[in-house]
């Protein structure tokens, strides 16, 4: 069939195989355009039920003309090739996209989208009931979301028609198990009410990513469909509003007159949720259901709506107290008690082939950034809340783990110059939406999109700005969407900290500075990654010392208050020009700018602990843990300052509990390494250093080898250091073999090899591995010289 033409439709592909027939994408010769063939199998070609079946769905659908059902071109007949028979195809429009049923392989929908896509569905069923059809047959395999976010209704390929022959067989089902109403499962006569328990099944998936009701073969479904109650969204997804949950609940009534008795009635509730989802915090709209409810259903839904309203107007008196006249005071950003914490997770990427993830992190990032600006609100560090990148996990889950009482999740579709972004912010403590919008705008207007809900999340926590703070939610650093493009991209290579990431983050910043000479954060993110490829020995560090230095003044010149532009710029004063007065004053000064910068206080708490002010080195370091909580490096780097101290049993807790976290993260071995190395249990030390994969621990395990006897096994693994090219860490840890080696001229000459290439390890010059030099006279000079107290 591929590649053959039939009429004048030129078959390209086979899209997808189906009890009622194959479709296939095809090219309309005519009028150059693409549309898909649906075709009776062949073996079925004899059935002349099934023809007319197929034919009632070509007339059903045609008779329809609505923007979420799929557009009937063309009905026509083609011969079966090597026989006389002949099959029937229906031309249909043929849309970019993915079924719902794929989409919801990947678990349940953000809540936003789950009423969007369900908004699109009670509008096309309402326009097809109105023509005296209905589908029987709604599942997630028949609904189309196109790559622009439009909804079409696929299949009325067993439609009936209200009045008209009945096709279907006595005591059939064409439905779908699983969607299937209990009048459909008991075999009943139906009408459009059957789709809308149909929608209420999708739209219970959608939001919880499983179906209500469950079993092993369709006759185990049909029971659970008939005898048994669903499980409460809430149980399954604490964030989904209660009175989204109560949609859903209206639609599954098992008796037909207890439902929705419309699809306009339906699509009249959606909006009202969706209305009250993007209003004013704790304001409820959704309509009372229509009379057909008994008293006892009225006065029970009345109560319920009561007690939400109620623990709502509480949940804001707790969180913004001090109003008057029962409105929620205002937090101001000079003044409030206690500042709240949001999350920003990754926007989810659903454009088509899923290739413009780094959008959805940008928007995030962005948002993060905007958000920080603000002195009454936390916001969690970016490599926390990405931890959460693909993870199903549920709202409260991540807002306790990140210790934040507020969430904002969106999503993003790119297609072509198209891009539409759906936001909501839930409040974490009781799932309850504060507020939700999607916007449809040019891939060129993302700034302004970013900026838009940057100000929405303001409002909906009413929170009152300075002028300083208001201007800056305007300042986006570029207006080159193609630099701003490359920044994000470069951003996201940076995180990946390989030394392939970092080597084409270094290019992709170059590119962004090249199309736009003054983006400031372009600059600072150029001196990011190459002062960490330098320190991690991927670069020549004198080379990329000099160029990391020039591209974070470069930073700081056009944006004085930007925070990452200093702390690059600190880490430069303070680890290869080792000026560490210098390069304090101005962690002070981004971390006064951007309190919330956890790679900032960790950055700053190492340098600390060269100046010997390990409670300061401390302070800070829980500090980027507490904005941070799942960052493996800031996680391990709480030991350091207590190896330093000689504190070596809270270096091991905090060693092991780093580990428990994240068990695969050879930094935090390295640390319980040197825990028990101070604490003189040099097996255990050697044990944990063999198990880790850095340079560092080659150089541990060859010292405990050393002083424990074994020469030849820790020569051996000199070697082994000798022959690999570690940069500026190299002649450490080389250093650190020579000592338990007792080779002490080496490892001076080594170390002041290292002193000359700037590292963060000459930092930790109080660490007991030193102890064995510590008074040689060479090893003095070289504190000195390195600006040790």
């Amino acid at each position: 069939m591929i590649g053959t033409t039939i009429s004048h439709y030129r078959i390209i592909e086979q899209l997808g195989q189906g009890g009622m027939g194959i479709v296939y994408k095809a090219e309309d010769t005519r009028l150059h355009r693409l549309v898909a063939l649906k075709f009776l199998p062949p073996q079925m070609s004899g059935n002349e039920d099934a023809k007319q079946r197929f034919m009632q769905e070509a007339r059903a659908a045609s008779a329809l003309d609505h923007a979420n059902i799929c557009s009937i071109f063309d009905i026509g007949e083609a011969p079966v090739p090597g026989s006389d028979a002949t099959q029937l195809f229906i031309v249909m429009a043929f849309y970019d996209g993915q079924t719902l049923k794929y989409r919801l392989q990947e678990g349940a929908l953000p809540v936003t989208e789950c009423l969007d896509i369900g908004s699109q569905l009670a509008s096309g069923l309402q326009r097809a009931h109105a023509a005296g059809i209905v589908h029987r047959d709604m599942k997630p395999a028949n609904i189309m979301v196109t790559d622009h976010g439009e909804v079409k209704i696929l299949d009325f390929g067993v439609a009936k028609l209200a009045g008209g022959l009945e096709l279907t067989q006595t005591g059939s089902t064409l439905g779908t198990a699983a969607y299937m109403s209990p009048e459909q499962a008991r075999n009943e006569s139906v009408d459009h009410r059957t789709d809308l328990w149909s929608l209420g099944i999708i739209l219970y998936e959608m939001m919880t990513g499983r179906r209500p009701f469950e079993g092993d073969y369709d006759a185990a479904i049909a029971y659970a469909i008939l005898n048994e109650a669903h499980p409460p969204i809430e149980t399954l997804r604490a964030e989904v509003p209660h009175e989204v949950a109560a949609v859903v609940d209206e639609l599954l009534q098992k008796d037909p007159a207890n439902r929705y008795q419309s699809a306009a009635e339906l699509s009249a509730a959606l909006e009202d949720v969706r209305a009250s989802s993007a209003g004013p915090p704790g304001k409820t709209t959704r309509r009372v259901k229509r009379s057909g409810w008994t008293k006892t259903q009225l006065f029970s839904a009345a109560a319920a709506l009561t007690v939400v309203m109620l623990v709502a107007i509480v949940g804001l008196f707790l969180n913004y107290s001090g109003g008057v006249d029962g409105q929620p005071a205002p937090a101001t950003s000079s003044g409030t008690d206690q500042a709240r914490a949001i999350a920003v997770l990754p926007f989810t990427d659903l454009s088509p082939g899923r290739d413009h993830e780094y959008i959805g992190d940008g928007i995030a990032e962005e948002l993060m950034y905007g958000l920080s600006k603000l002195k009454d609100l936390r916001v969690a560090a970016r490599s926390s809340t990405f931890y959460f990148k693909d993870k199903n996990e549920d709202i409260s889950t991540i807002a306790e783990q990140l210790s934040v009482d507020l969430v904002l999740e969106g999503s993003v579709r790119r297609d072509g110059d198209n891009l539409r972004v759906t936001a909501e912010l839930v409040n974490a403590a009781d799932g309850f939406q504060l507020w939700s919008e999607r916007y449809d705008r040019r891939i060129d207007d993302v700034f302004a999109v970013q900026e838009d809900i940057t100000r929405s999340i303001v409002g909906a926590l009413q929170i009152e700005l300075t002028g300083a703070e208001s201007s800056r939610l305007s300042q986006h650093g570029t207006e080159n969407l193609a630099a701003y493009t490359l920044y994000l991209q470069g951003r996201q290579q940076w995180d990946s900290r390989t030394e392939e990431g970092l080597g084409r983050s270094v290019e992709l910043f170059q590119q962004a500075i090249e199309l736009d000479p003054d983006y400031a954060r372009a600059y600072a993110g150029l001196a990011d990654a190459l002062t960490i490829s330098a320190d991690w020995g991927h670069l020549p560090a004198l080379d990329a010392f000099e160029r990391g230095r020039e591209a974070a003044e470069t930073a700081v010149r056009i944006d004085p208050d930007l925070a990452e532009g200093y702390v690059a710029l600190a880490m430069i004063h303070g680890q290869f020009d080792r000026r560490l007065e210098s390069a304090k004053s101005l962690f002070e000064k981004a971390l006064s700018l951007d309190p919330d910068y956890a790679t900032g206080h960790q950055w700053f708490a190492e340098m600390l602990q060269a100046l010997g002010e390990y409670d300061a080195s401390e302070v800070h370091l829980q500090r980027a843990l507490e904005v941070d909580p799942l960052s493996p490096i800031i996680n391990a780097s709480q030991a350091i300052p207590y190896v330093s101290s000689r504190d070596f049993e809270e270096a091991l807790r905090w060693s092991k509990r780093s580990l428990e976290v994240f068990p695969d993260f050879d930094m935090g071995r390295l640390h319980l390494s040197m825990s028990y190395f101070g604490m003189g249990d040099r097996r255990l030390a050697l044990e944990a250093a063999e198990k880790c994969q850095l340079i560092d621990c080659l150089g541990l395990s060859a010292m405990i080898l050393a002083l424990e006897g074994n020469e030849a096994d820790a020569r051996a693994i000199l070697l082994r250091i000798e022959g690999i090219n570690g940069g500026s860490i190299s002649p450490i840890v080389e250093a650190w073999a020579h000592i338990g080696l007792g080779e002490y001229d080496a490892a001076a000459e080594l170390l002041d090899e290292a002193a000359g290439l700037g590292n963060s390890y000459l930092n930790y010059f109080a660490w007991s591995i030193y102890d064995p030099i510590r008074e040689d006279p060479r090893f003095r000079d070289l504190l000195t010289q390195l600006g040790y107290p």
